[in-house]
């Protein structure tokens, strides 16, 4: 069923029901027609580097965003039967990184980041060090 390909808090924030229409045309047929997907491996990729960016172990973010450690190993671990990360431990995760927006965590979206913090994030994305030249 098309309603289950589309995680839950896209339907939310889109505030979509199961037959919600535009102009006559469902909107989740569109969304998925799109191709509107989250990877799950660019997601953990993203917590990888705003945790690294951070400099702290998995354990101290996971009590931090009032998680179990092993909740946020199974979001960072790129599995395809892990769950996308909880809504509100990503808000409180961008109340600890000035800057960071959920469009990053989420979609990769860096327009509304600072530039120094997007460049940083990015390099560590792909396993550089923000800090050497």
């Amino acid at each position: 069923m098309l309603r289950e390909t589309l995680p839950s808090y896209v339907r939310r924030f889109f505030g979509l029901k199961n037959n919600s229409t535009v102009c006559g045309v469902s909107v989740l047929e569109t969304m998925e027609k799109a191709k509107v997907k989250l990877a799950h491996s660019d997601v953990a990729r993203r917590l990888i580097a705003v945790r690294d960016e951070l400099g702290v172990k998995n354990a101290p973010l996971a009590e931090m965003l009032g998680i179990p450690r092993t909740r946020f190993l199974h979001w960072i671990s790129a599995s395809k039967s892990a769950n996308f990360p909880a809504e509100e431990a990503m808000i409180m995760l961008c109340d600890l990184l000035p800057g960071l927006t959920m469009d990053f965590i989420y979609r990769g979206k860096i327009d509304a980041m600072p530039y120094a913090l997007a460049i940083r994030l990015q390099a560590r994305m792909q396993g550089r060090n923000p800090d050497e030249t």
